[in-house]
């Protein structure tokens, strides 16, 4: 299934929230157009930011494909919210840490 009218990212966008009952929210957004480019992607975000406890990521690919990861933390509660968030918005060939 191609997607007929998407959107991507011209570059890596970075985003910090104000912490939260002392967590850090941060977050990597990318184009991205195959599996190397988001496993780049993934150890650039676990290199720049060790402490993490998790690292949850989706990723949208132009041909449809879709993958996410919660990362250790509770089934469907970060990965599939972050990927509702890349499909609500029509982007494609994008990646979010």
């Amino acid at each position: 299934m191609s997607l007929q009218r998407t959107r991507t990212l011209a570059g890596p966008v970075e985003y910090h929230l104000d912490p939260i009952k002392g967590s850090r929210f941060i977050g990597l957004a990318a184009p991205v157009h195959d599996d190397a480019q988001l496993e780049a992607l993934l150890a650039r975000a676990a290199e720049r930011w060790p402490d993490a406890r998790h690292h949850c990521w989706a990723v949208r690919y132009v041909d449809g494909r879709v993958r996410s990861s919660d990362a250790g933390e509770p089934g469907g509660s970060a990965g599939r919210p972050i990927l509702a968030q890349i499909e609500g918005h029509g982007l494609a060939d994008v990646a979010v840490v």
